[in-house]
């Protein structure tokens, strides 16, 4: 086999501290590993703390080009013009440069950048893999930033477009399939996240569960889809003998934090919640490990457009995972199928309350073994066999 020429394209790139920088390294690495010939198109690193500036430009055999752009959180006018300046270097790679067989990008930036990749791989003959992480725009008609309905349509236009020049689109789920599906795309391919990160080390950790509870980690960023003041709303409306068994531990950080320290306060549950500062992977491990369920939650919907990528991390810790989700949605009947956690449904509002009723019953009968947890992890969602489905994808034409 010929080896390929390949652009891989997304906003981070390890070092950077966004989860997709370090997912796509290990694609990347993979393809090397085939005899592939890869290049990267990324930025300097600037989704957390600023890391050094001269970073090489090759890695492990591979080239990566890295673009000067500033940090954009909470900045929409930064966010667009880096979406630009990141296109056009796209373009020119793309369109002016010896010819690559494939080129893939993800969904940062949301749209715009699978569109101008799409049309140039189109007008190159060149393959366009799109990695769809999130589906859009409909999770930004859900959050707000695409509501206008004349936005929402022209998007909808110019996504839908990539989706179809695609060989192939790739999601992280079912659901995800079935929402690009619908807009009359064939060929679409699911491949899951693995876990991503060091080894949990035996370092201290920065909170010790309370022995006599059962105790509930939401690790993660605290955002708007995750509805967790309904956890702890669920939580104050418990009968006190359930109240006083279960512990709510949330570590991170997230729009939503103040509010959610706010609503502890006011329901008085001071001592059943504890908010934790975001902390090293390796230390976030720990504590899944120290920990009884991990929670994962999506507001109304998400579900079909994006995957919640922790599942991966608590199940590869030996966590059973909680997930208050619609029951429909392909997670939920994972977890149900496969004995690893409990599902409260969403759309219940009575269904917390039954949820954490149901976590003291099983963990007084240790009904959910670690172990169980830990080797459905490693059957369906270890690194090797996800980037084998990458590597196997990689070489179809």
């Amino acid at each position: 086999m010929t080896g390929k020429r390949i652009l891989a394209v997304h906003r981070y790139f390890y070092p950077d501290t966004a989860p997709y920088a370090t997912i796509l390294k290990s694609i990347v690495e993979k393809w090397i590993g085939q005899g592939h010939q890869v290049e990267v198109l990324s930025s300097k690193p600037s989704y957390g703390t600023l890391l050094n500036d001269n970073l090489k430009g090759d890695i492990s055999g591979y080239t990566v080009t890295r673009l000067n752009l500033k940090a954009e959180r909470k900045k929409p006018l930064t966010r667009l013009l880096n979406a630009i300046k990141l296109c056009a270097a796209l373009s020119k790679k793309v369109l002016f440069s010896k010819k690559y067989d494939v080129v893939m990008i993800s969904t940062v930036p949301p749209v715009i950048g699978a569109w101008v990749a799409a049309v140039c791989c189109k007008l190159r003959g060149t393959r366009f893999i799109y990695h769809v992480m999130d589906v859009h725009p409909e999770i930004g008609a859900i959050s707000g930033e695409f509501k206008k309905p004349i936005v929402f349509k022209l998007l909808s236009a110019m996504d839908s477009f990539s989706c179809r020049v695609a060989t192939p689109v790739v999601v992280l789920s079912n659901d995800m399939k079935a929402s690009i599906e619908k807009r009359g795309v064939d060929g679409v391919e699911v491949i899951p996240n693995f876990e991503i990160g060091v080894a949990a080390n035996e370092s201290s950790l920065p909170y010790k569960p309370k022995k006599e509870s059962v105790s509930v980690l939401f690790a993660g960023n605290m955002g708007r889809f995750q509805g967790l003041d309904k956890l702890i709303l669920g939580l104050a409306e418990c009968e006190t003998d359930v109240k006083k068994h279960i512990e709510l531990i949330f570590m991170g950080e997230g729009t939503e934090k103040e509010k959610l320290i706010s609503i502890a306060s006011e329901k008085e549950l001071d001592e059943s919640v504890t908010f934790l500062e975001p902390q090293p992977i390796e230390v976030a491990k720990r504590m899944m490990q120290a920990s009884d369920f991990g929670f994962v939650s999506l507001v109304g919907d998400i579900y079909r457009y994006a995957y919640p990528s922790k599942v991966s991390t608590y199940l590869a810790q030996g966590l059973p995972v909680w997930a208050h989700v619609e029951a429909n949605s392909e997670l939920a009947r994972n977890i149900q199928r496969n004995g690893i956690g409990v599902v409260s449904d969403s759309r219940r509002e009575e269904s917390l309350q039954e949820g954490f009723k149901k976590l003291l019953s099983l963990a007084s009968d240790s009904e959910i073994s670690r172990d169980s947890v830990r080797e459905y992890s490693e059957k369906e969602l270890s690194k090797s066999k996800i980037l084998a489905g990458w590597a196997e994808l990689i070489d179809k034409d």
